[in-house]
C-alpha cells in the first residue's frame, strides 16, 4: 500500500480550503436567493468538478505511466536485439526499484550506445567492403561471400582486415611483377619493331590500369613475355647468321671493308628493317655471285680443304663429298659447298675438345720424335750438359702431359661415341689404333736409330784412326795398342806455354820422350774410348750395348753423359796417361823426336804432352771433370721409354 503521509496534509488542507469555499458558497447562494435545492444541486456540480478534475489527473498520470512503460518495453527489446546483432552478451539488469522515467533513461543510453556501435561497425564494414571490392577487381578474383546489412562482429571484422592486407600485398606484389614483365615486353617489341596484335597485347601496352591481375591472365602475361623472348633470341640467331653469310658473301665479292662497316653501322640491331635490309643485301650479293661463280666456288674449295683438314677427315671421308670434284659450276654446285662447309664448321665447334687434345698430343709427338733424332747427334755432348739437362726437362714434361692428353681424348671420345652412336675416326681410323700406331712407329724409329749408330760404331772401329802420311815414329804402336787419341772437336786448341810440364820435363833430362800427336777426329763426331789392356774393342761395345736398357736408346740423357765422361780418363784432361808415355818411350827411345809446332792449325789435331809421374800441373784449358754418382733415371709413364 502505498504511503499515505506524502498525501494526508494535502488532504486536511483541501479539506479546510474546500469547507471554507462551501462555506463561501452558501453564503453567496443565500444572498443570491438561491434555494435550499438549488444549492444542494450546486453543492453536487462542485464535487463532480472536483471529481472529474481529480479523475483526469489520475487518467493522464495513468496514461503517463503506461506510455513510459511502453517505452520502456520498447527499448528493452530494441537493446536485446542490438545486443543479439552485435553478438554480446547482454548484463542481467533488474529495474523494480527503479521508478520507470529512470528505467528509461537507462534504457535509452543502452540503446544509443549500442546504435553507436552498430553504426561504427557497419561503416567498418562498408569500407572494407569497398576495398575488397576494388581489390578483387583488379585480381579478377572473387569477394567473400559478406552480408553488407549484418552486423559483424569485432572477431569478423579483424578477421575481414587480415584477408584483406593478404589480398592487398599480394594485388601490389602482381602488379610489381607485372610492371617488370610489361616493360621487358614493351623493349622486346621495341627492338623487333612489332605492334601490339590482339586486345590483350593492346591491353598490355596501353592500358595497363585496366589489366586484371588474375592467375589466367598473369599466366598469358608470362606466356606472351618468353613467346617475345624466344622471338628475340631466335631473330638473333638469325640476324646473326645472316651476317655471318654476308661477310661471307662480301669476303667472296672482295668488298671494301669500310663500306661492310658502314653498312652494319646502318643497321644495327635485329628489327624487321634491320632483316629486311639484310636480306637485300644477301640477295644483291648472290647475284653478284652468278657472275663469277667459278671463282667463289674454288674459294670454297680451299676452305673445304682446310676443314678437312682440320676435321682429320681421310681420303675416304673426303671423296664422299662427290660435288667437290664436279666441274659443272653452277648455282646448285656453290649451295652444296657452302652446307658443306657450314656442316663442317659445325661439326668441329662441338667437338673442338677433341681436335684440341689431338693438336697438344701431336706436338708432343713431334718433340719426342725431335728428342730421339737429337740422342743421335754427338755433338751434344761437346756443351758440358747443358743441352742434356734441357732434353731431360723436355721429357720429363712430355712423360707428364701425354698420359694425361690421351686420358681426356679417350674420356671426350667415348662421350662423343655414346652421344651420337658412332665411333670417332681421325684420319680414318680410331683412337685406339692411332696410338698404336703412334707407338709403333716411335718404338721403330728408335730401333732405326739404334741399328744406324751401332752400323756407325763398327764402322768406324774397322776404319784406321790415323793417317800414316803423318804419323809421329813411335805412335803407331800407341795406335794399334790403345787406339785413337783423344780429339776434342768444336774446342779451342791449347797452346803449351813456355812454363808447362814439357818444359820441366826437358829440364829434367827427358828430352828423348817424343810428343805425341793425335788422330784426327772422326768425321762422325763420336769421341773413340781408348781400349783397357786385355780387352778387345769388339767386347767393350758388346758391354757398352748389354749395359743399357733394351727399351731406351743409349747415350740420350744427361745420367748418360756422366756415365760416359766419368768412365773415360782420356776425357778427364788434354794430358795422355802416363801408361801410354811409357809405351811410347819404350819403342821410340833411340829415335830422334818430333818436335810439334806450339801453335797447330785447326785443321790438325790436338796435341797431348805427357807429363812425370806425380805432376800436378795442368794446362790452362783443361776441363776439369767432377765425378759426380750417377742420378738415377726418372721412371716413365709413357707405354713408350725415349
Amino acid at each position: 500500500m502505498a504511503d499515505q503521509s506524502e498525501w494526508k496534509p494535502l488532504v486536511q488542507k483541501m479539506v479546510v480550503d474546500f469547507e471554507y469555499a462551501l462555506d463561501e458558497l452558501q453564503n453567496i447562494w443565500e444572498d443570491i436567493g438561491c434555494t435550499k435545492d438549488m444549492r444542494v444541486m450546486y453543492y453536487d456540480q462542485a464535487y463532480e468538478h472536483i471529481k472529474g478534475l481529480l479523475d483526469d489527473m489520475v487518467a493522464e498520470a495513468q496514461l503517463k505511466r503506461q506510455r513510459l512503460f511502453d517505452n520502456i518495453q520498447d527499448m528493452l527489446k530494441q537493446t536485446t536485439s542490438l545486443y543479439a546483432e552485435l553478438h554480446m552478451d547482454k548484463t542481467p539488469k533488474t529495474y523494480e526499484q527503479t521508478p520507470l522515467c529512470k528505467v528509461e533513461q537507462m534504457l535509452q543510453t543502452d540503446l544509443q550506445n549500442l546504435e553507436c556501435m552498430k553504426k561504427e561497425r557497419m561503416m567498418i564494414l562498408k569500407e572494407l567492403l569497398t576495398k575488397e571490392h576494388d581489390i578483387c577487381k583488379k585480381l579478377g578474383c572473387k569477394a567473400l561471400s559478406i552480408a553488407a546489412n549484418v552486423v559483424p562482429t569485432e572477431q569478423d571484422l579483424e578477421s575481414f582486415k587480415l584477408y584483406l592486407e593478404k589480398q592487398e600485398n599480394e594485388k601490389v606484389h602482381l602488379e610489381s611483377v607485372f610492371t617488370d614483365i610489361r616493360r621487358s615486353i614493351i623493349k622486346m617489341m621495341n627492338e623487333l619493331d612489332i605492334s601490339p596484335s590482339s586486345s590483350f597485347q593492346e591491353l598490355i601496352c596501353k592500358n595497363p590500369e585496366e589489366f586484371v591481375l588474375s592467375a589466367s591472365n598473369m599466366t598469358k602475361l608470362r606466356e606472351f613475355r618468353d613467346e617475345l623472348s624466344t622471338q628475340v633470341e631466335e631473330t638473333k640467331c638469325y640476324v646473326e647468321k645472316i651476317k655471318e653469310d654476308l661477310l661471307a658473301l662480301w669476303k667472296y665479292l672482295d668488298e671494301p671493308a669500310d663500306v661492310c662497316q658502314s653498312f652494319l653501322e646502318r643497321y644495327p640491331g635485329y628489327s624487321t628493317n634491320v632483316i629486311n635490309a639484310l636480306n637485300a643485301e644477301i640477295k644483291r650479293c648472290k647475284e653478284k655471285r652468278k657472275e663469277n661463280i667459278l671463282q667463289y666456288v674454288t674459294q670454297i674449295r680451299y676452305e673445304l680443304l682446310n676443314l678437312w683438314d682440320l676435321c682429320k677427315y681421310c681420303e675416304a671421308e673426303r671423296n664422299a663429298f662427290a660435288p667437290f670434284h664436279s666441274n659443272t659450276f653452277t648455282e646448285d654446285l656453290l649451295t652444296l659447298h657452302e652446307l658443306e662447309v657450314e656442316r663442317l664448321r659445325k661439326f668441329y665447334n662441338d667437338n673442338r675438345t677433341i681436335f684440341e687434345l689431338l693438336e697438344q698430343r701431336e706436338k708432343l709427338i713431334k718433340k719426342i720424335k725431335d728428342l730421339l733424332q737429337r740422342a743421335n747427334n754427338p755433338d751434344r755432348y761437346y756443351n758440358r750438359g747443358g743441352q742434356l739437362l734441357m732434353e731431360e726437362k723436355e721429357r720429363k714434361v712430355i712423360q707428364k702431359k701425354l698420359p694425361k692428353i690421351e686420358a681426356e681424348l679417350r674420356h671426350a671420345i667415348s662421350e662423343y661415341e655414346a652421344k651420337h652412336k658412332q665411333v670417332f675416326t681421325i684420319n680414318g681410323t680410331s683412337l685406339e689404333d692411332v696410338l698404336a700406331e703412334t707407338l709403333e712407329t716411335i718404338n721403330h724409329e728408335k730401333e732405326s736409330i739404334k741399328k744406324a749408330r751401332k752400323e756407325a760404331k763398327d764402322k768406324s772401329i774397322k776404319k784406321s784412326p790415323l793417317n800414316s802420311s803423318k804419323r809421329t815414329p813411335g805412335m803407331s804402336h800407341l795406335s794399334i795398342h790403345r787406339g785413337p787419341m783423344l780429339g776434342l772437336s768444336k774446342r779451342k786448341l791449347f797452346t803449351p806455354s813456355p812454363n808447362s810440364s814439357i818444359k820441366r820435363r826437358n829440364k829434367n833430362g827427358d828430352k828423348n820422350k817424343p810428343t805425341v800427336a793425335a788422330s784426327k777426329v772422326r768425321r762422325s763426331g763420336k769421341l773413340p774410348k781408348i781400349q783397357k789392356p786385355g780387352r778387345t774393342s769388339k767386347g767393350g761395345q758388346k758391354r757398352r750395348e748389354s749395359s743399357s736398357p733394351t727399351n731406351s736408346i743409349t747415350d740420350t740423357t744427361y745420367n748418360q753423359f756422366l756415365g760416359h765422361v766419368t768412365g773415360r780418363e782420356e776425357l778427364h784432361s788434354s794430358m795422355l796417361p802416363e801408361q801410354i808415355l811409357r809405351s811410347s818411350n819404350k819403342l821410340n827411345i833411340n829415335k830422334t823426336p818430333v818436335r810439334t809446332p806450339m801453335k797447330p792449325l785447326r785443321k790438325h789435331l790436338l796435341t797431348a804432352t805427357p807429363v812425370t809421374p806425380g805432376s800436378t800441373r795442368k794446362t790452362p784449358h783443361s776441363p776439369r771433370v767432377i765425378h759426380t754418382p750417377k742420378l738415377a733415371t726418372a721412371p716413365s709413364n709413357l707405354p713408350f721409354i725415349f
